[in-house]
């Protein structure tokens, strides 16, 4: 029976050893947890003294692209197109009758019967070619995302949250980049001032809009509508595969 106690006792005053020891352990651990974060903070402050942006959260939009790619695949779209429009000019024989006006006009500059026949050529003929080349070419954003100026550079249009942008998001985005080319030719047609205004109007807003680009989330008016926003496509592509 003393053999039992004796045993008993043994182990008892080995497992409040051992508590003890645990809760040393824990003591000491909860002591070095704290130098550690001393230790952190005081490399934290030091940091950001020697380094001003340390620290700081990494913006959720540093991946999509900003004006000045965007604005240089517009110079690219716009030689583009205007090489497309010379061509197409010189298949339909508008250039011809253009240079024919201008050739009136330089003969006899003062004719306002010259001026009022070359105005409705412009406006009749001219314009609605104009329009019709521009929408094909730039309806590319529709369809591939992209115009070949922003291919070329190597972009494409997504949605704002890393994903490819749906359909309708670039039917969207098209109608709203456009609706001043839109009201415009609704003001060829009807020949209605209402539309030639808000062709005017509205043209200026998106003209303003554009520089939305060079905001922090760098979307243009028409991307902040759609919801849509500008990637490379390599890195869209990446994004794609990661989720």
């Amino acid at each position: 029976m003393d053999a039992e106690e004796e045993k008993k006792s043994t182990a008892e005053s080995t497992d409040k050893q051992a508590e003890a020891s645990k809760s040393d352990f824990e003591t000491e651990l909860s002591k070095q947890n704290v130098e550690d974060t001393k230790e952190y903070a005081n490399k934290q402050e030091y940091y950001k003294q020697m380094l001003p942006n340390y620290g700081e959260v990494e913006s959720p939009y540093i991946w999509r692209i900003g004006f000045g790619r965007r604005f240089a695949a517009y110079l690219l779209d716009f030689i583009f197109l205007s090489f497309l429009l010379v061509g197409f000019s010189f298949l339909t024989n508008i250039m011809n009758e253009m240079t024919f006006f201008m050739s009136e006009i330089g003969n006899d500059f003062q004719s306002m019967e010259v001026f009022e026949e070359f105005n409705n050529f412009i406006l009749r003929r001219f314009m609605p070619f104009y329009l019709a080349i521009s929408a094909i070419y730039y309806s590319t954003e529709i369809f591939f995302a992209a115009t070949p100026g922003k291919m070329i550079l190597g972009i494409i249009i997504g949605d704002a949250s890393k994903k490819n942008a749906t359909i309708l998001q670039l039917l969207l985005r098209f109608f709203v980049k456009n609706i001043s080319t839109i009201f415009t030719f609704l003001a060829l047609v009807t020949a209605m001032e209402l539309f030639s205004f808000l062709s005017s109007s509205l043209g200026m807003i998106i003209f303003i809009g554009c520089f939305g680009a060079l905001s922090e989330r760098r979307q243009a008016l028409h991307d902040l509508i759609a919801k849509t926003a500008v990637y490379f496509k390599d890195e869209l592509k990446q994004f794609q595969s990661n989720d």
